[in-house]
């Protein structure tokens, strides 16, 4: 295609999720401003690199998951012809996050859970006039970033499941042996005792300083696991049997006793809520040590930095 002057990248739409694959169709663009779609087979022969975002077989494009990836840039795509790269086009698919209804995992596991934290802040993008960020911390574990667009900024919206888990029920007591000939059952065996319950996990909120209302956006559930029921008692074994003839009287064995259940665990205590100042906000988190959620917080504050003056 010598002829041709550049390339259009058509997506489907102008906006997908972080997560989505974006379809999108091609044109090349020829003197006098005609266009002529691409066949699959000349997509496939197309160079094409994106930020944010992957190309996948069919032409489309897989974008980021991380949310924070593209929240300053955009689903950035961009295609060239394979012989000739000159021949270029470029595109930008604005992220959304309307479809993004997040319940966090924060269950703690083991008796002594460490406590959890949810940091908020709200920044500007180059396509949207506020954003709210928000991340889930946890010892030992990644942190989870998520965003908020504005029309998702409501009371609740994020959920964090921080429930200790269920004790576990006691094992069934042993049935007692038969007896023998004219002999009694054997005693059932006495059921296991439940576990207790796991406490709930604790859960503070670190919000931007003046923007304490971020607090509300947070919904915490951390009651204690229930405990677990005590093992079935075991059963009396059978009385043995009884010739003919014999003047025996073999009796069933004593049943055991039912398990005691565990206790429920504790509660997790209410959200506490502070307050850090925005320059120090994100430098105090574990995701500032990701390069890339790094360079990424940088030029959002950068960029909100200069739309408030």
């Amino acid at each position: 295609m010598s002829f041709a002057r550049g390339l259009n990248i058509r997506p489907a739409s102008p906006r997908a999720c972080p997560g989505e694959v974006i379809a999108a169709t091609y044109e090349v663009r020829i003197d006098g401003g005609t266009v002529l779609p691409l066949t699959e087979s000349d997509v496939s022969g197309l160079v094409r690199k994106a930020v944010a975002a992957e190309p996948t077989r069919n032409g489309g494009w897989l974008s980021s998951a991380d949310a924070l990836a593209s929240a300053h840039s955009g689903f950035r795509l961009s295609a060239s012809l394979g012989r000739d790269t000159t021949v270029r086009g470029d595109t930008v698919v604005v992220p959304s996050y309307a479809c993004r209804r997040p319940e966090w995992d924060a269950r703690p596991i083991g008796p002594l859970p460490d406590k959890a934290y949810v940091r908020l802040g709200t920044l500007a993008t180059p396509f949207y006039d506020s954003i709210v960020v928000a991340v889930l911390e946890i010892a030992g574990r990644t942190p989870s970033v998520t965003i908020f667009g504005p029309g998702d900024v409501q009371r609740g919206a994020l959920r964090i499941n921080a429930a200790g888990a269920n004790g576990t029920a006691g094992h069934a007591g042993l049935s007692g042996p038969s007896g023998v000939e004219c002999a009694d059952g054997g005693d059932g065996h006495d059921g296991d005792d439940g576990r207790d319950g796991e406490p709930g996990r604790d859960v503070d909120i670190i919000v931007q300083a003046g923007s304490e209302w971020l607090a509300d956006l947070v919904s915490v559930f951390n009651p204690g696991g229930h405990g677990g029921a005590g093992g079935a008692a075991g059963a009396g074994g059978a009385p043995g049997f009884v010739p003919r003839g014999a003047s025996c009287s073999p009796k069933a064995g004593r049943p055991g006793q039912r398990g005691t259940s565990g206790r429920d665990g504790q509660p997790g205590l209410r959200p506490k809520v502070s307050s850090v100042p925005l320059t120090l906000l994100w430098s105090g988190s574990p995701i500032w040590s990701d390069s890339t959620s790094r360079r990424v917080l940088s030029e959002l504050i950068q960029y909100t930095a200069k739309a408030v003056r």
